[in-house]
């Protein structure tokens, strides 16, 4: 029977993750379901997208496949579609699934494509240094937000910081 550790790249932990980030727990939570199941590592290819989560696929000993912000879902599909008997796993973040690939996600959906896909909701676009996601809570400070200029009518990224009071100022790029 095959153990979890089997299923990752033991070689390349520790991760680079932030401490106490939850990346790592559905990595190993991900690599005891493969190996419950009993999958194939030559008969599973899994495909991540852009960010943080995007990472996983470089630690799992499988076929693996990185693509383009937004472009997970379409990209396992067409592995899907080359090759049916494949086990397609997915993991990628809320910033990418969320936003620019939610259509992707809906129409997947409505196809009904054979595959897994696991989305790991931290409501941040980690790697941008905390900047809202679309899973976002309303009302939850980041330290990047979006501003919008009424009177110029575009958007600019903001940092919130913390002056020495603990108040918080925003600082733009115009």
């Amino acid at each position: 029977m095959k153990e979890f550790k089997d299923y990752l790249k033991t070689e390349r932990l520790p991760t680079t993750w932030c401490p106490g980030c939850g990346n790592g727990l559905v990595m190993k939570e991900t690599a005891k379901a493969l190996a419950h199941l009993k999958l194939k590592k030559n008969n599973t290819v899994m495909v991540s997208g852009i960010g943080c989560a995007g990472r996983t696929s470089g630690y799992f000993n499988l076929d693996t496949v990185h693509t383009l912000h937004g472009r997970a879902i379409p990209v396992a599909e067409g592995i899907k579609r080359a090759n049916p008997k494949l086990n397609i796993v997915l993991v990628s973040g809320d910033g990418d699934l969320a936003s620019i690939g939610t259509n992707h996600l809906i129409h997947s959906s409505r196809r009904d494509t054979n595959m897994t896909i696991i989305c790991i909701n931290n409501e941040v676009y980690g790697m941008t240094g905390g900047q809202l996601a679309p899973t976002t809570k309303k009302g939850k400070k980041k330290t990047v937000v979006l501003v919008q200029y009424p009177s110029k009518g575009s958007w600019a990224v903001g940092f919130a910081t913390k002056d020495n009071k603990g108040e918080i100022s925003k600082k733009t790029n115009d």
